[in-house]
Formats: structure tokens, sequence, C-alpha cells
């Protein structure tokens, strides 16, 4: 198993772009929030985008980080012809592999921050704030104490972002 999931993600997105940025912006921001909140989640973090922006595989990513990272990163996949349904199918498989709402969480309190610069992001972001935020909540009584406490951590961060 390869264990640099920083150097398989940055591979991955190659010069793919968080608005003008390199890629890497974003994910360092999803690893940093994470390893302040759940480091054992920090690979989660840089990889949390590589199904749904790359041509990886579950598979391949199964074969390089096992199948429970593998299933959290798909777990924030979003899956549909537009937005609403791209969220809808993270919603419901947050609420089957709950430990993957706190990776979705530091990505989603990571782009509402970058969006405090970007108007119609952030209008975006707040428009669906609510609602992301109950089916991330939704989790919590599936969750372990320490994970709860972890949740609970990033909700607080997605508030203060959202604010």
């Amino acid at each position: 198993m390869n264990p640099c999931a920083k150097q398989f993600a940055l591979a991955a997105h190659g010069s793919q772009k968080y608005g003008n940025l390199p890629y890497e912006v974003h994910l360092t921001t999803v690893a940093e929030i994470l390893g302040e909140v759940a480091p054992d989640l920090v690979p989660d973090g840089w990889l949390h985008d590589v199904l749904e922006d790359t041509s990886v595989s579950g598979e391949d990513l199964a074969r390089e980080f096992g199948e429970p990272v593998r299933a959290r990163v798909w777990a924030c996949t979003g899956v549909g012809r537009n937005r609403r349904e791209r969220n809808a199918s993270i919603a419901a498989k947050l609420a089957l592999c709950p430990e993957a709402a706190i990776v979705k969480l530091a990505d989603r309190i990571a782009n509402m921050r970058a969006s405090r610069s970007v108007p119609d992001k952030r209008r975006m972001y707040l428009r669906e704030y609510p609602e992301f935020r109950a089916s991330a909540a939704a989790v919590r009584p599936s969750l372990s104490a320490s994970r709860r406490e972890q949740l609970d951590r990033l909700l607080s961060l997605l508030d203060e972002a959202a604010a």
C-alpha cells in the first residue's frame, strides 16, 4: 500500500485549477483542517476529490490506500446530472459512511472560506448551507464519541465559515 496520499492526489489532479490557483491550494487547506481536528483522516483530505475530478478509479484507490479510504472518498463524491443531484448523492452516501462526513465537512469549510472573495460561489454555498449542515449533522448518532467530538468541532467551523 502506498501511504503517500498527497503525492498521489497531486499527480492525479495534475494541472487542474481551483479557481485561478493550483488545485493543491484547496487540497492543502482540506488536509490542514483535518490535521487540526481528525489527523488520521488527513490522507482522505488529500484524496477527497480524486474519484470525482480525475481518472482514478475506486479500485485504484482501494489498492493504494485500502477499502476504508476508498469508501470515505466515494461518500464525498457527487454523482448526478446537476449540483442538486450531486449534493443529494453525497448526503445519501454520508448516511451509509458516517466518518466521511468529517472529510466532507473539511472540504466544505475550505470551499466556504475560499468563496468569501467570489460572490457567486459564496451565494451558492450559503444557499446550500442549511441542507448540507443538516445532512452532515444527521450522521452524529452513528459515530463513536471521539468522532462525534470531531464532527461537532467541524460543524462549529462550518458555522463560522458561513457567518
